[in-house]
């Protein structure tokens, strides 16, 4: 496989009540810079809002790891399909592997649908070749998966 990108090496801290987002978005744009590559969240707990993934690219959570959404809707960009956790668009070659554990807070928005829907946890569009596997997705506060105008899209293995 291509480079690995620990968040960790980029100032991400586990177990922190701080946001993590800029430190695991850097990774992520680090990563892409290359070419390509492996994002890695080892274990402990990260909150973090909206992360935009990249082409080319596995987003690895280890045993024991726990990425978190916020509970504060304005860590999230809205403006999309009601907003999302993990943001996919216009991708190819994704893979997001477990079997670590991504958590979306539930978070409430006051302005979603019904007044209440949050972000999906896992937003994909006009993406090609993603794989989705060996992963829990829990407390999402709209849809786990919003997949729209996709192709060659893999579940394996996911409890939800």
């Amino acid at each position: 496989m291509a480079s690995e990108f620990l968040i960790t090496e980029f100032g991400a801290v586990p177990d922190s009540l701080q946001l993590q987002t800029g430190a695991i978005q850097r990774a992520i744009d680090a990563a892409a810079a290359g070419g390509g590559g492996c994002v890695r969240i080892p274990r402990g707990t990260y909150v973090a809002g909206t992360l935009r993934l990249a082409s080319h690219l596995t987003l690895k959570l280890d045993e024991g790891a726990v990425l978190m959404g916020s509970s504060d809707i304005g860590d999230y960009d809205v403006r999309y399909w009601g907003g999302g956790f993990i943001v996919c668009s216009d991708l190819d070659r994704v893979t997001i592997e477990g079997p670590g554990v991504i958590d979306g807070a539930d978070c409430r928005n006051p302005k979603g649908e019904e007044g209440f829907r949050g972000p999906h946890c896992i937003a994909f569009a006009n993406c090609t070749n993603i794989v989705v596997r060996n992963l829990t997705v829990r407390r999402s506060a709209n849809w786990a998966f919003n997949c729209m105008s996709c192709s060659d899209v893999r579940f394996e293995r996911l409890a939800i």
